[in-house]
C-alpha cells in the first residue's frame, strides 16, 4: 500500500505531447491563479483554448507561511498543503497531460529556507558556511562543491538530485526550471524582452537589435531551445500594467501593442498569466490573485 496517496495515472500516454521547439508556455502561481490544485484542474479548458502547449508551475514545494511565491522551499518531498493534497497535483497533471499539455515545474535548487532540516541537523555539511553574496542571498545555499569521502558521496548533488528524480517519477512532470543555479539547456531571453519592450513602450524600434533578438543565433545561441522568449514572467510586471503606468495607455490601444509585441515570438515563448486578459495589478511576492471578472468585461 503506498503511503503518499493511492492516485491512479490515466492519461500518461493518451496524447503525444509536442517537442521542446515547439513549445507555447503559460506561467501560473497556483495561489494567484486560483486557490488549489483543483481549481487549476476546472481551468484547463480556459487554458488549452488560449493556445498553450505547456504549463510552467511556480514552486510547490511546502515552504514557511500561509502564502508565498515558493523561492524560499523548507520540504523538498513535500508539496505545499495549502494547494491541496498530492492527488490533488496529480490529477492535476494528469489532466494537463490527457489535453495534450506538458507540465515544467519551478525548482529551486541553489538556496533553501532556513528551517530547512538539513540547515537544522549539520548546516555546514549540506550548505556553504555563509552565502557568496549576502546582497543576493535568499537563505542557506546547497555546497555542490562538497565532498563525502567517509560515504563517498556528494552530499548536496545527491539529496537535490534525488528530489528532482522524486517529482518526475511521483508526479510524473515533463521539466523542471533550475532558478538562479548552475548551467542549462536554456535560458529566459531577457534581452528580447527589454528590447521589445522598449519598443512597445516608447515607440523607439531599433531594427538590427530587434533582427538581432528575433534571431538568436545572431546573438551567439545554437538552438532554438537555448531561449524561452517573453512578453511577461513573474520577475516582471506584466505589459500592460507597465503601459497604463508610464504611458497611461489603456484598452484596446494597451492590447494591441501587447499582441503586437507576441507576433514576434514564433516559438518557444512563454507568457504569464492574466496578461492574456488585462490583469492589472503590479508585480508583488504578496497575494495577487487574477480578477477573473475582467474576462466577462471583455466579453460583454
Amino acid at each position: 500500500k503506498r503511503i503518499l496517496d493511492e492516485y491512479e495515472w490515466k492519461y500518461d500516454n493518451a496524447v503525444k505531447l509536442v517537442p521542446d521547439e515547439q513549445l507555447i508556455i503559460y506561467e501560473l502561481h497556483i495561489g494567484d491563479f486560483q486557490s488549489k490544485f483543483t481549481d487549476v484542474t476546472a481551468k484547463i479548458d480556459y487554458i488549452k483554448q488560449l493556445g498553450v502547449n505547456c504549463v510552467e508551475i511556480m514552486p510547490v514545494k511546502e515552504y514557511a507561511g500561509t502564502h508565498s511565491w515558493g523561492y524560499s522551499p523548507r520540504y523538498y518531498f513535500a508539496i505545499e498543503t495549502g494547494y491541496g493534497t498530492s492527488a490533488d497535483f496529480k490529477e492535476l497533471i494528469d489532466e494537463l497531460h490527457k489535453n495534450g499539455i506538458r507540465v515544467i515545474m519551478d525548482g529551486v535548487y541553489n538556496h533553501s529556507e532556513c528551517s530547512n532540516p538539513m540547515a537544522q541537523i549539520d548546516h555546514d555539511y549540506w550548505f556553504h558556511h555563509e552565502p557568496k553574496d549576502l546582497e543576493m542571498s535568499w537563505g542557506p545555499e546547497w555546497n555542490y562543491k562538497f565532498y563525502d569521502p567517509k560515504y563517498n558521496v556528494w552530499p548536496a548533488r545527491k539529496y537535490i538530485g534525488e528530489s528532482i528524480l522524486y517529482m518526475i517519477t511521483e508526479f510524473h512532470i515533463d521539466g523542471v526550471i533550475r532558478d538562479y543555479n548552475g548551467p542549462m539547456d536554456g535560458c529566459w531571453h531577457d534581452s528580447m524582452y527589454w528590447i521589445i519592450r522598449e519598443a512597445l513602450l516608447n515607440d523607439n524600434v531599433e531594427w538590427e537589435k530587434v533582427k538581432d533578438v528575433i534571431d538568436g543565433k545572431r546573438q551567439g545561441y545554437k538552438r532554438i531551445v537555448n531561449l524561452v522568449n517573453y512578453v511577461s514572467n513573474h520577475d516582471h510586471d506584466r505589459l500592460l500594467v507597465e503601459l497604463g503606468k508610464e504611458h497611461q495607455l489603456f484598452d484596446e490601444e494597451a492590447f494591441r501593442r501587447v499582441r503586437l509585441g507576441g507576433t514576434l515570438f514564433n516559438h518557444y515563448e512563454s507568457n504569464f498569466s492574466g496578461e492574456e486578459f488585462g490583469e492589472y495589478k503590479e508585480k508583488t511576492p504578496g497575494m495577487a490573485k487574477l480578477d477573473w471578472s475582467l474576462i466577462d468585461d471583455l466579453e460583454d
